[in-house]
């Protein structure tokens, strides 16, 4: 089940970034654009925390 929430945050990330992305190619660097990579890496931080420091048993 772990692995599977994992995944799916993962996925969410990886949606994010690119219509991050998506938003840049379109509209140019902007300070909402900024803020949002700033999320981005901040769900990802903590998602890869997550991964490599299982819960204890």
């Amino acid at each position: 089940m772990r692995i599977l929430v994992l995944t799916i945050a993962l996925l969410f990330i990886v949606l994010l970034g690119a219509l991050t992305v998506s938003d840049f190619v379109r509209y140019g660097v902007t300070a909402l654009g900024v803020l949002s990579i700033l999320v981005v890496a901040v769900f990802t931080i903590g998602v890869v925390g997550a991964l490599r420091h299982p819960p204890r048993q």
